[in-house]
Parts: structure tokens; sequence; C-alpha cells
């Protein structure tokens, strides 16, 4: 769900509690911005060439980054510095661009971890049909229908709450009954369905790769010769699958545990209405630690990230 502050639940926001948090929420974004930077610039200069998987980690990665800027409380210190006629409309401005990029962040884990189970469950069509095209346009309509959900509730906010904010604070208030009916909306379809979505898909390819172990592929004897040219083509082509099975399982695997861990503390909140500072704190900070490790977690998974970022240190310590 997003990261937004209930009226109703801030008299527990006091001070010191609140200043405490916000020195943690600037160190978590300062990580999620340094580290996503590092993997992008990994994924734009030497991994090529792009396949649809790339795109949607490009699209999570950029995601990362962008949420970082808008999270950290120093991107709020410039509203400090605005004359106060400026202050809605720099507040609307900031609460629409960073909801929409809020919500691509589950959007983002969740189109990686169906791509993986698309590729090894059903690799023939995976690809003749999911080509870079279909991705680049998954991807973009994604991105206009978080936009396109984002537009009711922020116009609904500016026009009941941000004419007579009491502290000036640039975060969403949920009073009115539309209010969080939409926010339920958008909740559950752009959090709860894509963390549902990796968590149950999980036993389906792990259902699919105990399947292709029990599976005994062999060659036709027709003579000798047929027989090792067949037996070399079979063992290249079950290697390299079990190569690629083996990167899935493992990405699949992190996705999954990092995504349930990090992001169902949140869904719970606020769904049950917390009004619990520290389970407040807590649900903020998991999913800002979730965008800091992902490039961690894709640096573990994937040799050629591991390969391409230590010639990127290496070549700057040479340079050094």
């Amino acid at each position: 769900m997003p990261n937004t502050t209930n009226i109703t639940i801030r008299p527990y926001l006091v001070a010191s509690n609140w200043d405490t948090l916000q020195s943690w929420t600037a160190g978590f974004c300062t990580a999620a911005i340094l580290a996503n930077a590092f993997l992008l610039y990994i994924l734009i200069a030497k991994i090529r060439p792009w396949t649809p998987f790339t795109i949607y980690v490009v699209l999570l990665t950029i995601a990362n980054i962008l949420n970082g800027i808008l999270q950290n409380p120093a991107s709020l210190l410039i509203k400090d510095a605005l004359p106060f006629p400026l202050i809605r409309p720099f507040c609307i401005v900031h609460l629409f661009l960073r909801i929409p990029i809020g919500l691509l962040l589950p959007i983002g884990h969740m189109l990686i971890c169906v791509n993986r189970i698309f590729a090894i469950v059903t690799p023939i069509l995976y690809k003749r049909y999911h080509t870079k095209k279909l991705a680049y346009w998954i991807s973009g309509l994604l991105i206009l229908a978080a936009v396109f959900i984002t537009v009711p509730g922020v116009l609904m906010d500016a026009q009941l709450y941000r004419t007579a904010m009491a502290d000036n604070r640039c975060s969403m208030m949920f009073a009115s009954s539309l209010m969080q009916l939409w926010s339920t909306v958008y909740g559950a379809l752009f959090y709860n369905v894509p963390v549902m979505v990796i968590t149950l898909s999980y036993p389906l390819f792990i259902w699919k790769k105990f399947c292709q172990r029990k599976r005994n592929v062999r060659p036709t004897e027709y003579n000798s010769r047929s027989v090792v040219s067949t037996n070399k083509a079979t063992s290249t082509s079950a290697v390299k699958t079990r190569k690629a099975s083996g990167r899935s399982f493992a990405i699949l695997t992190v996705m999954t545990v990092s995504v349930t861990v990090c992001w169902t503390p949140s869904n719970v909140y606020f769904w049950i209405h917390s009004q619990d500072f520290y389970f407040f704190a807590v649900v903020n900070l998991l999913k800002l630690l979730q965008s800091a490790i992902d490039p961690l977690l894709f640096l573990a998974t994937m040799v050629e990230l591991r390969i391409a970022s230590a010639q990127i240190l290496l070549l700057g310590r040479r340079k050094a």
C-alpha cells in the first residue's frame, strides 16, 4: 500500500519518533539511490543484447532510484524554502510523482517473477511471443495505468485537504469515504495483487522444476554416428537449459522471499488500519530496504552482472 499518513494517526507521530524515522528513511533512500544507480549503469553500459527480462529489471531499477529521491526527506526541504502560496502546488506535484512511482515497485517485481516463470514453464512460447517490443508495451501500459489511477486520489486530496493544511505535510489524508475507497481499490490492484502473484506463482515454478528433473530423455539409436551426434546436441541443450533454469530459480527464490518479507507487513498495516507508530516505521523502512537490496539480489544471482561490475571496479582502480 502507499507510503502515506492518515490524519487519524497523526497524534502518535511525536517529534522525537518522527525525527528518528526520518533519519533512517534518509539513510535507506540514499543507499537505494546509489545501489540502483550503479546497477543501472551496468545494465546500460555493459549488458548486450537486452532481453525482455533486462527491460523489466531496468524499469524496476529506475523506479527504485526515483522512489528513493522522492521518498527522501531531503526532497521535502525544498517545500520549507518556498513561499506559502507555492507549498500547495509543490505538494500536489510531489504526490502526483511519488504515488505512481511507488506503484511501479511491486509491479516491477511482479513482471520479473512472471517473466522468469513464463520462460521456464513454456520456453517455446516465451521465445516466440515474448519479444522486447512486447516488454516495452507491457511496461508502458502499466506505467499509464499507475498514472491513471493516481489522478483521482491526487485531485480529491487537493480539493478536500490541500487548501487547509494544518502542518503543510506533503502526505495524503484519508478522512473521507471516497478517499478510503480509492485507497482500497488502487492498493489492492497495485500492491496486494502483485505480492499475491509473486507468492502464489512460486509453488508453480517449483512443481515445473520437479517435473523437469523427473523427465528422462533418451536419444533414438539409428546408428552409432547419429547416436554420438544426438548425444552431443542433447547434452549441450541440457546444460544450457539447466543453467537457465538454475538462474531463474535463484532469481525467483530471492525475489519471492524479499518481496514477501518486505511488502506483506505493509499490506497488513493498511488493511487493519493500525495506529502503532513502530509498526508504521517498520512498514516504511522495509519497503525502502527492498529498493536498497534489489541490486544486491540481482548481482548475487546473475553471473553477467557480477562480471560486468567486477570489470567496472577493476578499471576504476587501474585509473586511480
